[in-house]
């Protein structure tokens, strides 16, 4: 794998020279370079797995196979699942996953019917139609009704003083929980904090004073997305203030002249002076001239055996470096991976 992304490297150094790019005026400089090292989390999930198409949910597994790639916060939904088996949305989640983890379902379609249930339950009925839907759209209710789940529970669980609701980062077992309520670091993730400590991160836009709590990083289509971000940073105007483990990035392709606009997408982002990495994990592509027509899949580098995998509902196919190339450069939603959080 490090000599398909060596060659996919030389192919595309015609095009751009992207190592130490840096943006001015940035509070934490960002510069590009090639995946060299790949963080693993202590939980490794599955080779991706064939999702049944239900009619019209292509977008659906797009966004269930990204979302399975992050792999932390899938693991701190395992953990809470056991802990608090009351949960009808977390019970049905465990329900898809144990289907998704058994090693004999990479023979048969896994069914997305314990999703439906659960978009059913909060009353998500614009998924529920048998029509096509926007993939951001859904991705945005599904982390939402996480957030709203277990915000609920640690609500419910208020006057539950053992620190059930607890875990710490990158813990796997109960031996991981911490029973102290006090003095709550940012290493423990409490239910509460799940969202914004996987996902969410905090902007400042001048001449705003109050930062604004963010889940996506937005920008257009330009030749690279160096330059996309260099937009979205205004110049120095808009400042990162938190880094989240996952960053996710959406590329704003709602025209037809930007829709299927080829742009180098990196494999790695770096906040120079904060020492954090991001490697490129997923991505979520849509194939149409509408977001809410035509079809998605996505992409996903499973870290156990370094493979890409294009996962397009029931086909599940490692992709050639071609493949891969001239899907990312037509990438809708982007995840990128922190290597390795530093102490805060």
């Amino acid at each position: 794998m490090d000599l398909l992304f060596f060659y996919w490297d030389r192919a595309l150094s015609f095009c751009r020279l992207y190592n130490k790019i840096s943006f001015q005026n940035i509070r934490y400089f960002l510069s590009i370079d090639k995946m060299s090292v790949i963080y693993h989390s202590d939980y490794e999930s599955p080779v991706p797995r064939p999702l049944k198409n239900g009619g019209n949910t292509c977008y659906m597994n797009a966004v269930l196979q990204f979302f399975l790639s992050c792999t932390e916060a899938i693991q701190s939904l395992h953990i809470f699942a056991r802990r608090f088996p009351n949960s009808e949305v977390l019970n049905h989640w465990m329900q898809f996953v144990r289907q998704y983890d058994n090693p004999e379902s990479s023979t048969s379609f896994i069914s997305i019917d314990p999703i439906l249930s659960i978009l059913s339950m909060k009353g998500c009925t614009q998924f529920l139609q048998n029509h096509q839907g926007d993939a951001h759209e859904f991705l945005m209710a599904l982390l939402d009704i996480f957030h709203e789940e277990l915000d609920a529970i640690q609500s419910r669980n208020s006057q539950n003083r053992d620190g059930r609701g607890r875990i710490v980062h990158g813990g796997d077992d109960d031996d991981n929980v911490t029973n102290n309520n006090n003095n709550i670091d940012d290493n423990v993730i409490t239910l509460s904090s799940w969202l914004s400590h996987y996902f969410m991160f905090q902007v400042e836009r001048k001449p705003a004073t109050q930062p604004q709590s963010e889940l996506m990083i937005v920008v257009p289509v330009r030749q690279t997305l160096e330059e996309a971000l260099e937009v979205w940073f205004d110049g120095g105007n808009t400042l990162l203030l938190t880094f989240p483990i996952y960053l996710m990035i959406l590329i704003s392709r709602y025209d037809e002249t930007s829709v299927h606009q080829s742009m180098h997408i990196p494999l790695s982002i770096q906040v120079k002076e904060r020492s954090i990495q991001y490697y490129w994990k997923s991505s979520i592509n849509h194939h149409g001239l509408t977001y809410f027509g035509g079809h998605y899949d996505s992409l996903v580098r499973h870290a156990p055996d370094q493979k890409i995998y294009l996962c397009d509902d029931h086909n599940i196919q490692i992709v050639s470096s071609e493949t891969f190339a001239s899907l990312l450069s037509t990438s809708y939603i982007l995840v990128y991976e922190m290597q390795s959080p530093p102490a805060r």
